[in-house]
């Protein structure tokens, strides 16, 4: 049993073949804080696996496909489903029947299911529910549980839908969070009480939870370190074809329902580009896309927003931060100023070049010969400073140019020679 207490896990999951404990980290206030690690039992092993690409309301689920989980060490990652209503909570993932099934917390709280690729997405409940904190899987019968801290609740339901089946109700679960499911009972915390429970996981039973841990503060989640709960023969995961060879996909393997012995019933799916002729490998893509770029990266978004596939994968582009500076040709360039932090406008007025800098919030003046007596001139702006100019009677006045009369003689570009300068910023 794994009981997980911290102040920004939420979420917490196991892969028994690997002997590693994967968990979701959030903090509102500290983004770099958000993502997903894992660690062995004896704290070995320790890795942060996702850093980036996290929204504004961070992870809030985790969970791991057992039977498929040949990319689990890869950089690998697909959008499965977005909406801009929902805020799903939880999620858990069924490999023998094939479905995920995800918590919603949103102005319209509900169970729903989906294939394990995101489609066919399917409401199970709708009703009697407000805050459910937690979700479980019962994977020997299928069952879905729950935890609502509001209602003072554990339920149930079937993964196919039907009636909610009541497990525990009333004021002696006054904030269940985390459950899970070990054989024949149902384990949970208790945030308020501090405590962590463990009952029958069948509804109508009446004996009193037994408290097998007391005093634990800051209870999130909980889960089962234990070989029972992840079967891997092909009988008990009634045959997933993606257990051998990752179902002879490239990046993605999706069991879908209707698998069983003698049939593959199967979907590769790519984390960037397509899919390629034989359904299996993945190729960039030759559609049309949109490339953007960020302050570190190159990125593709599809021009269809229901595409979520991304066209090429990131790629990363090491940031260096200068104040360079050049001849008008692009030659005898050289470096300024090299230790700007991030830099974002730039003018030039007599001796000196005056710029903008958005990490610190600053405005910096120096020597615009050498990057010399460098001086800040205003500092911890209340905003990050923008643009910036020079604003004076004598600036850009009239000087002598052979460029001046009939363009210098050139037909196209005439530029005076190598003593003008352009100054650029680079980062």
């Amino acid at each position: 049993m794994l009981v997980y207490v911290s102040r920004n896990a939420l979420h917490i999951d196991v892969h028994m073949a690997s002997g590693f404990i994967y968990w979701c980290d959030f903090s509102s206030t500290v983004p770099t804080q958000n993502g997903v690690r894992r660690v062995k039992p004896d704290g070995s092993g320790l890795r942060s696996l996702v850093t980036s690409g996290i929204g504004r309301n961070g992870i809030r689920g985790i969970a791991v496909d057992w039977a498929a989980v040949l990319r689990i060490n890869t950089t690998f990652r697909r959008v499965l489903l977005k909406t801009e209503v929902d805020m799903p909570r939880h999620i858990v993932v069924d490999p023998k029947n094939r479905f995920l099934f995800w918590a919603d917390y949103g102005q319209n709280p509900k169970i729903e299911r989906a294939l394990l690729d995101g489609t066919n997405r399917t409401v199970l409940v709708s009703s009697g529910i407000i805050t459910p904190r937690g979700l479980a899987l019962d994977w020997l019968t299928g069952y879905v549980y729950w935890v609502d801290d509001s209602l003072d609740m554990i339920a149930r339901v079937s993964p196919n839908g039907g009636d909610t089946e009541m497990v525990r109700y009333g004021s002696r679960y006054p904030t269940p969070y985390g459950i899970s499911v070990f054989e024949n009972s149902i384990i949970w915390v208790d945030r308020n009480l501090k405590k962590v429970f463990q009952a029958s996981k069948e509804p109508g039973n009446t004996e009193q939870p037994a408290v097998i841990r007391d005093n634990v503060n800051m209870l999130r989640d909980i889960t089962i370190f234990d070989q029972r709960t992840q079967p891997t023969s092909a009988e008990e995961l009634n045959h997933n074809p993606c257990m051998m060879d990752n179902g002879g996909c490239e990046h993605f393997c999706f069991a879908l329902p209707g698998s069983g012995s003698g049939l593959q019933n199967k979907k590769c799916s790519c984390a960037f580009g397509d899919l390629a002729t034989d359904n299996k490998s993945c190729a960039v893509s030759r559609d049309d896309y949109l490339i953007y770029t960020t302050e570190s990266t190159v990125r593709s978004l599809r021009l269809d927003p229901e595409d979520h596939a991304l066209p090429f994968p990131v790629v990363n582009v090491p940031r260096t931060t200068v104040i360079e500076r050049s001849s008008l040709t692009g030659s005898d360039r050289e470096v300024i100023v090299s230790t700007a932090i991030y830099p974002f406008a730039m003018t030039m007025f007599g001796q000196f070049i005056y710029w903008t800098d958005w990490n610190t919030r600053s405005i910096y003046r120096a020597n615009k010969h050498d990057g010399s007596d460098q001086v800040v001139m205003v500092q911890n702006l209340p905003s990050r400073p923008m643009d910036i100019h020079v604003l004076a009677s004598r600036k850009q006045q009239q000087c002598n140019s052979p460029c001046l009369q009939f363009n210098g003689g050139c037909s196209h570009i005439c530029t005076p020679g190598k003593s003008t300068s352009i100054y650029f910023l680079f980062y």
